[in-house]
């Protein structure tokens, strides 16, 4: 890339970004969300293809140092990463530190991040972030000639959004869709099935009529949405006819449910199969 070189350096390490690439081409997403911290899942799901993986430290163990091996692991094998930030979208007080959390999950190496949030000052605050230059600051290898340039790239290939998983969000989507910078949004379907009054009933005409709102109004300001496929979906077919009816209706980022989900419904339809092969009173 064009741009000044530090002194006796390589140069900047590109930035690449399989999930943008994949959007940027106008194609869909696939990802998957971890609550754990174990390397060989990440390899796994690059391996069998899938463009992005959600770091969750809102609900989980997950630290700091856990997140910043995920992202080099994942960066070692290509498929992007987003942390998803403590925050607590249901509470009045609101999210003060978001911003700041949003600083340094960037600057560690994540390719974006993403949180649960309320307001569309929080929001606002949150997708700010993503313009800010600080990345592996570790490695400076550009100098004052090339910032610009580093920074362009950078700003191209971060994601920051919003979780949009509360009603407070939902009653101001077309705001939070307005503001300046916003590229990206997912819905947490789950939970915003539940506050719908139609709790994991993902196919409810009420919670579809949500995603193809949602979806119209990023037509309308240039915003991608994002979603998740849900919890109700217990063997591949199902997951995959859940990701194809998330095509159908113009989610372009879709995200698996968890790796512990999928083992969880694996090793009951494995038990319930072990069961039709063996006596009866062996288990």
């Amino acid at each position: 890339m064009a741009g000044g070189l530090a002194a006796g350096g390589k140069g900047w390490i590109k930035v690449t970004n399989p999930m943008w690439t994949k959007l940027n081409e106008g194609k869909v997403a696939l990802g998957m969300i971890t609550f754990g911290t174990e390397p060989n899942w990440i390899e796994i799901m690059a391996h069998a293809g899938l463009n992005f993986v959600k770091i969750d430290m809102m609900l989980t163990s997950i630290d700091w140092n856990d997140a910043r091996h995920i992202v080099n692991a994942a960066r070692a094998v290509g498929i992007s990463t987003n942390i998803r930030l403590q925050s607590n979208p249901w509470a009045k007080a609101g999210n003060s530190t978001v911003g700041m959390d949003a600083l340094r999950a960037l600057a560690i190496g994540a390719d974006g991040v993403y949180a649960s949030l309320n307001t569309v000052d929080e929001i606002r605050e949150l997708v700010s972030t993503g313009t800010d230059w600080h990345r592996k600051i570790h490695i400076i290898p550009f100098t004052a000639s090339g910032y610009q340039d580093v920074k362009k790239e950078i700003i191209e290939n971060t994601a920051v959004f919003p979780l949009i998983e509360s009603m407070d969000a939902i009653n101001n989507l077309e705001e939070i869709m307005s503001i300046e910078g916003l590229r990206l949004i997912n819905l947490g379907i789950s939970d915003l099935s539940v506050v719908h009054g139609h709790a994991f009933d993902y196919d409810h005409p009420a919670v579809w009529k949500l995603i193809d709102r949602a979806v119209k109004l990023g037509e309308k300001h240039k915003v991608i949405v994002g979603c998740n496929t849900g919890y109700a979906y217990r063997t591949f077919e199902s997951v995959a006819k859940r990701v194809k009816a998330l095509c159908e209706h113009g989610v372009r980022m879709i995200t698996i449910q968890t790796p512990e989900f999928l083992l969880q419904t694996a090793l009951h339809l494995l038990k319930e199969a072990i069961k039709k092969e063996v006596p009866k009173d062996i288990f």
